[in-house]
């Protein structure tokens, strides 16, 4: 049997930058690659990966000063997107809905059971019930809007089941319920379209054979994209009320603590 190689026998405890850096120069040096041949170096933004101060990508420059430091663009890509949601309520809360869905399916055989049988395809079912991180939710959105319907019809089994527990009934049918608000099918729809990009372009920046000027084109197509989307919300919403079988949106909740600043404003200004 081929022995390893040597590299294989190196560790580190650390994160920091140093003993990354040490450890990144015991590498090289066990494969016979000397460092001052380095013409660039790309980590995710980790903030002891690629700071400007006494961090991995500065410190490896003192090593070699043409080791050119570009962050990842498909980790730029990932905290793009994840800030486009965090940003916004409605669009945090519909991702709170999915992981609410994957959770109540997958804590429970018989629930499982009643979704496969609802949904047409196993393959479905699957991608549903991934795991909901960013780079997921590409395909579980795009399984939900694909098998919203029979989604929804799995949920109101299980909440007119009464061998089942009330606690369970009452959570299948809020989940329902949720699919039958308009906000929800349109977001649906929304972010099955732009995640299927998102997530095509970043799989696309992973490429080992990726290099800058692709990059740079593969980003501007998908600010172009998602440009020509600005003006869709008609679509989106027709599409979204054959979903939900809604034809106006929920009224929003005004907060008490909204209405007594306006009734203060409004004794002010008498």
């Amino acid at each position: 049997m081929a022995s390893r190689p040597k590299y294989y026998s190196l560790s580190y405890q650390s994160h920091k930058a140093a003993e990354l850096v040490k450890y990144l120069l015991d590498v090289l040096e066990s494969q016979g690659i000397d460092i001052m041949n380095c013409r660039g170096q790309t980590y995710d933004n980790a903030c002891n990966m690629a700071g400007k101060l006494s961090v991995m990508q500065a410190r490896t420059k003192q090593e070699n000063p043409h080791a050119i430091f570009v962050p990842c663009a498909a980790h730029s890509l990932n905290l793009m997107g994840g800030n486009a949601v965090d940003c916004c309520v409605e669009a945090e809360s519909f991702f709170g809905f999915i992981a609410s869905l994957y959770n109540f399916f997958s804590s429970s055989a018989y629930r499982w059971d009643i979704l496969t049988k609802h949904l047409s395809t196993k393959k479905l079912t699957d991608k549903l019930l991934s795991e909901t991180r960013r780079s997921a939710r590409a395909e579980t959105t795009a399984a939900l809007c694909e098998g919203y319907e029979d989604i929804r019809n799995a949920l109101d089994e299980i909440a007119d089941d009464t061998y089942q527990m009330a606690a369970t009934r009452h959570e299948a049918d809020c989940l329902s319920e949720k699919m039958d608000l308009l906000e929800t099918a349109f977001l649906s729809n929304f972010w099955k379209k732009v995640l299927n990009r998102f997530n095509a372009t970043s799989k696309a920046l992973q490429s080992a054979t990726i290099n800058l000027r692709d990059a740079m084109d593969l980003l501007t197509s998908l600010e172009s994209f998602l440009d020509s989307h600005r003006g869709e919300f008609d679509s989106f919403e027709t599409e979204a009320r054959g979903a939900s079988g809604s034809s106006g949106y929920k009224t929003k909740r005004v907060r008490r603590k909204s209405i007594e600043r306006k009734e203060y404003d409004s004794m002010s200004c008498s």
